[in-house]
């Protein structure tokens, strides 16, 4: 008797101490197996977006051809897909991941389809993928698909894979062959359709959606973003210059409002004009100025350089001492070259012509040395524009208006033209002209800078 209670007792105790152990290693499973499940469902971010841009489906050959296109704000790694076989199915539930033909652009991952063999969220925003499912014939007829977009998201340190079921959307396989319906990508926002199921027809707030790819009713252009310094702007309005956006490689200003005058600063082509510095979009641009040339003799390239050396020695690039020269070819002063004129004849003079294409106001300064200029006689000198004198400019009896000069030393002079005063174009000519009684009565200037002020 007292045997068999002692081998009850024996038995409660093994059956007590499997209990605890089991407990134990449960317990332990638990704590393990938590830190494989997160503690709240995971969540995609706001802005992931997948839109099936092509879904057609051969009855004949039972493939099914899709084209997928990241239109959201975040790199998507694949997508469920389900189809409808009628159009009287509301929801589609039929799996077709598992017809997926595997290439490049997308292989099978579970019961989901993956655009990459990497694993990881390789569908950029803006990029397509067309994948191809061969679907058995006994399915029938693809009415419509759905896509729910999937994304891998790190969460403690590890990688999950995500459904993005608020970002599904469903589309209608090419036209309905009967029954009629919605079809979504007709750039329509029809019934049964609204911004998640067809975000391409049914925008937020029922207007257009600019960047969807579909060019929408009130859209010029979509070229599938919302960059707005391309050809197609992030209102999908086609660039033009005058809209105040400069289109980059394009355009190198544009002041808006429609201006595209010349002259401003911004051609008519959008592109900053000589001596403007333009800033801002709305482009503002702001005349700086600029030397067109500038001559100190010195150097003989090209031949005098540039100005006009009439046959004789009435007109020439000279080295005689008195004067000498003034300044360098880079302004600094010395040298030994200079330009005179003498005497009155055919060949007292010199002449070369520039371009003041665009220009209103061009500065002309120059040093100037005299010699035998008699107050008593009509030595003078003449500046020209176009061979047309410049009004009020000369020495002593030049004109009718004498400007007694100082002699024998190198002087400062300038004058400003305008093109209210004189055309200005591509070849403008400025002409020193003598008018002096003989040989002895020179001229000689150095130095001589055109500079445009406005």
């Amino acid at each position: 008797m007292l045997l068999k209670q002692k081998r009850g007792v024996s038995v409660i105790i093994g059956y007590v101490l499997l209990v605890v152990f089991a407990m134990v290693i449960s317990v332990g499973v638990y704590a393990w197996l938590k830190t494989y499940v997160p503690n709240e469902p995971l969540n995609c971010p706001d802005g992931v977006s997948l839109f099936a841009k092509e879904a057609s489906f051969n009855s004949s050959t039972s493939v099914l051809n899709i084209k997928i296109r990241n239109n959201g704000r975040f790199d998507a790694a694949g997508y469920f897909i389900h189809a409808a076989n009628t159009s009287a199915q509301q929801l589609p539930s039929i799996d077709l991941s598992s017809y997926l033909n595997e290439d490049d652009q997308g292989i099978k991952f579970g019961n989901s389809v993956l655009f990459s063999v990497t694993g990881d969220n390789s569908l950029s925003p803006g990029e397509e993928k067309t994948n191809t499912f061969n679907v058995p014939a006994a399915i029938g007829n693809i009415y419509s698909v759905r896509v729910i977009p999937t994304r891998f998201q790190e969460e403690n340190n590890r990688q999950r894979f995500v459904s993005c079921g608020d970002a599904r959307v469903q589309q209608i396989v090419g036209a309905p062959a009967t029954g009629g319906g919605s079809v979504c990508g007709n750039s329509a926002c029809e019934s049964g359709e609204n911004s998640v199921s067809c975000p391409q027809d049914c925008p937020v707030g029922g207007g257009p959606l600019c960047g969807n790819n579909v060019v929408d009713t009130g859209e010029q252009c979509d070229d599938g973003n919302t960059v707005n310094t391309d050809a197609c702007t992030n209102t999908c309005q086609n660039a033009t210059c005058g809209d105040g956006i400069i289109q980059s490689g394009v355009e190198q200003c544009d002041q808006g409002s429609g201006n595209i005058a010349n002259g401003d600063g911004c051609s008519s082509t959008c592109q900053i004009e000589s001596g403007y510095v333009c800033s801002g979009t709305p482009s503002t641009c702001t005349f700086q100025q600029v030397q067109i040339a500038y001559f100190g003799f010195e150097s003989n390239t090209p031949p005098n350089q540039g100005w006009v050396d009439p046959s004789g020695a009435d007109s020439d690039r000279s080295n005689s001492n008195p004067p000498g020269s003034k300044v360098l070819d880079n302004g600094a002063s010395g040298g030994t070259w200079s330009w005179r004129i003498r005497d009155n004849n055919a060949n007292s003079y010199t002449e070369q012509s520039f371009d003041f294409s665009g220009a209103n106001q061009i500065k002309l300064e120059w040093w100037g040395y005299y010699s035998g200029f008699e107050n008593t006689q009509s030595d003078c000198l003449v500046l020209k524009v176009d061979n047309t004198n410049v009004s009020g400019w000369g020495t002593l009896n030049c004109m009718n208006n004498p400007n007694i000069v100082t002699q024998l030393s190198w002087i400062t002079q300038s004058v400003i033209i305008s093109s209210s005063q004189y055309t200005f174009d591509s070849s403008v000519a400025i002409k020193f002209q003598g008018y002096m009684n003989n040989e002895n009565d020179h001229f000689y200037f150095d130095g001589f800078n055109v500079t445009r002020i406005s």
